[in-house]
């Protein structure tokens, strides 16, 4: 027997919602966060640029001393390569260029700056 909460699970509200708490828990996106970091973005991947759709971006973030730090909105290539990328070759001295600016100046940084300015 199913109860109610799961039935309503299933329909698109409440995947939505669903999809909303665990992006929340997972990475420490809240929803008008990420609307704001993929809109400042362009709706594009914020390393390689290939445009984003609906269902292509994954949230990004970094988790120092345990605590989950959101970066930016990332195609899902972008975002396997930079985990690779901060876990092991970055660790060892290796520069790549578009990962280490993306990482010293993430959109949230720039969302986040621009919204403490007054301009949101």
């Amino acid at each position: 027997m199913t109860s109610k909460a799961g039935e309503w699970e299933k329909t698109p509200k409440g995947r939505l919602r669903r999809q909303k708490r665990n992006r929340k828990y997972n990475t420490g996106f809240t929803d008008d966060l990420f609307r704001a970091c993929l809109e400042h973005q362009g709706h594009r991947c914020a390393i390689c640029t290939v445009p984003l759709v609906e269902g292509t971006w994954q949230a990004d973030h970094h988790e120092p001393e345990g605590v989950k730090v959101p970066r930016g909105v990332l195609c899902r290539s972008c975002n396997l390569s930079l985990g690779h990328y901060e876990k092991h070759q970055r660790r060892n001295g290796l520069v790549l260029p578009p990962y280490d600016e993306y990482i010293d100046r993430t959109p949230v940084m720039a969302v986040l700056s621009k919204h403490l300015d007054g301009g949101c």
